[in-house]
């Protein structure tokens, strides 16, 4: 059952029980009315025997109208005797006590016995109007009373006015007898009256308190029973919003009740998995994105050993290149000498195929050289490929890694809504607490334990609130720390990229070294078959000097041409230098940004480690 509709059966049976109630003291209190109706009418009882009583003593005292004395006497006794029969008859007597009832019927049985009276007096009354009484004598009678007249005895109808004097004074003297007993017995109903009715009141009061009594304490009983499974559960909601805001995401709320809190805490409970499995995802991109940091800085270390090894290497082919630029000159000064020492070439022959012999070994020397380096950069062309590979490894994981920061920023975001959705049930609850504090103010006395569960309600809305701005303020510094993550991975990706370009760059600079120095390797080879044939024509060289001028400027342009081809590799060596420098600085900038990554990534494993986790994942919620 709902909350609103247990609230509201129990503001109905509330009501229900205030109507009750309402209606049986209504009910109760119109019997009290009635007797208090029928008091009234027994004091208006007494009050018509007085005015009879009066009415009589009036006439011999004080004026007796003739000609009205019978209307007045038969309307005061008519009024006397309907009061009387009122009470007398009334059914409230099954109300009232033995003793007021016994009085009631001996007043009935005086009135009985005095009603000869009265019947005598009616007689006696009526017959005066016909009596003949003369005008002076009515007047007398009206101004002075019958009694009056009749001790003066100076009326002209003295025998008239004695005649109703003594009828009169004997039908009076009969309903005298019973006269005194009859007001004293009115007088004690009147009195027993009182008590019954007061007694009646307290009755009336003494059940109502009664009920009110039970009612009050079913209607506790009822919604004690109700409100305190409530308060239990929402005791055990708060405590799981505190061990979540505690970062301990191993709880679980579960409320099987279908109902506002059972959908507040399933709520919970989603919130809580979904959460977890974030938590846990980002705990993953973590440890992958520090193992891929480890890997980038390990890369790195070897991209610096192999760069170091290409310098010194350029730094053997300078020295190489110096070696041939030297050799070169030393052969360009013989070949230039040799125009003007040609004539004593003859005699000097001997010097010079020593000469032309040492320049052959300078060339294959050279050439060895020009093969080692070669070699060795066949091998750092290779060097650079596995290089190059790396390097787009490290870029491939930088991206995956960013893939994987964007994942969780999504994620986040998803929480970001569960929150939302959680601080909006914390302000429907809130509402609700004030609704249910408005109603159980309208119950009033009886509803003092439904504001003990408005109180609960309330404090949960504003625990919820208070542990959901607090996660709210958590998955914030998470999401900076996941940014930061990004930021870094980005500037990681962009480093990265700039390496494979600078390693593309050097791989083609170092194809064109290679290529090179193959060239130079053929051409040295050329030259040490030239050196060669010089070798072999110095011996006709007496015969063949022709010859031998022309070989001498074809040496000199081959030794321009290799000048030309010498100073082009030693440009390239340069800028192998140079490229490798600006390498060994990229991957500097590599390593440096790939640690602060490994740096950020442990403040986040550090923050995340505070969260308890469990092993289920977010497509546990599918």
């Amino acid at each position: 059952m709902k909350l609103k509709a247990r609230f509201s059966l129990i503001i109905g049976s509330l009501l229900f029980i205030a109507a009750a109630l309402t209606a049986f003291v209504i009910f109760s209190f119109s019997h009290v009315s009635r007797l208090q109706t029928y008091q009234t009418r027994t004091s208006d009882t007494v009050t018509e025997w007085v005015k009879l009583r009066i009415f009589l003593s009036d006439i011999f005292t004080v004026s007796f109208d003739v000609d009205t004395v019978d209307s007045r006497w038969m309307d005061i006794n008519t009024n006397f005797s309907g009061s009387f029969s009122g009470i007398a008859e009334s059914p409230l007597r099954g109300r009232l006590s033995a003793e007021t009832n016994e009085l009631i019927d001996n007043a009935g049985n005086l009135l009985e016995l005095m009603q000869k009276s009265f019947t005598a007096l009616d007689s006696e009354i009526g017959q005066l109007s016909a009596a003949g009484i003369a005008s002076n004598t009515k007047l007398q009678l009206k101004s002075r009373g019958l009694s009056s007249v009749f001790n003066s005895r100076e009326s002209e109808d003295s025998s008239a006015v004695t005649l109703c004097y003594l009828q009169l004074s004997s039908s009076l003297y009969k309903m005298n007898v019973y006269s005194a007993p009859f007001e004293s017995i009115l007088e004690e109903i009147k009195n027993h009256l009182d008590r019954d009715v007061s007694a009646n009141i307290r009755s009336v009061l003494l059940r109502s308190i009664l009920v009110l009594a039970v009612l009050s304490l079913a209607a506790f009983i009822v919604i004690f029973r109700m409100t305190s499974k409530i308060v239990r559960r929402l005791d055990s909601l708060r405590d799981s919003t505190e061990s979540l805001a505690a970062k301990d995401l191993t709880i679980s709320v579960g409320d099987r009740y279908k109902d506002e809190i059972g959908e507040l805490s399933g709520h919970l409970d989603t919130s809580i998995k979904a959460l977890n499995g974030v938590m846990k995802s980002v705990q993953t991109a973590a440890d992958d994105a520090t193992g891929m940091s480890e890997s980038i800085n390990f890369a790195a270390g070897e991209v610096t050993t192999a760069t170091t090894e290409i310098n010194s290497n350029i730094e053997s082919m300078d020295k190489q290149f110096d070696n041939i630029k030297t050799a070169m000159k030393n052969a360009s000064s013989a070949l230039e000498s040799m125009s003007s020492f040609l004539v004593t070439f003859m005699t000097d022959i001997e010097r010079q195929n020593s000469s032309i012999a040492d320049s052959g070994k300078a060339i294959s020397v050279m050439s060895e050289s020009i093969n080692t380096v070669s070699k060795k950069g066949r091998d750092k062309t290779r060097q650079m490929d596995e290089l190059q590979r790396v390097a787009q490894e490290g870029e491939e994981k930088i991206e995956n890694t960013e893939s994987i920061l964007v994942g969780v920023t999504g994620q986040l975001d998803e929480v970001h809504s569960f929150i939302t959705m959680i601080n909006s049930i914390a302000e429907q609850t809130s509402i609700l607490s004030m609704n249910a504090a408005i109603e159980s103010a309208h119950a009033g006395e009886a509803g003092k334990g439904f504001a003990v569960v408005a109180d609960e309600i309330q404090k949960l809305a504003e625990s919820t609130t208070e542990n959901a701005q607090l996660i709210t303020t958590t998955l914030t510094e998470i999401s900076s720390n996941v940014q930061e993550a990004r930021n870094s991975s980005q500037s990681a990706t962009e480093a990265f990229s700039n390496t494979t370009s600078a390693i593309q760059e050097l791989n083609v600079t170092l194809n064109e070294i290679v290529s090179a120095l193959e060239l130079i390797d053929e051409r040295s080879g050329e030259l040490s078959r030239q050196s060669k044939e010089v070798l072999d024509t110095t011996s006709g060289l007496s015969v063949k000097t022709d010859k031998l001028d022309s070989l001498r400027k074809t040496a000199i342009h081959e030794i321009i041409q290799m000048d030309s081809i010498i100073a082009e590799s030693s440009g390239g060596v340069s800028e192998i230098a140079a490229g490798t420098g600006d390498i060994l600085k990229r991957i500097m900038e590599i390593h440096e940004l790939s640690t602060k990554s490994k740096e950020a990534m442990k403040v986040l494993d550090s923050m995340l480690e505070e969260f308890r986790t469990t092993d289920s994942t977010i497509q546990e919620l599918d």
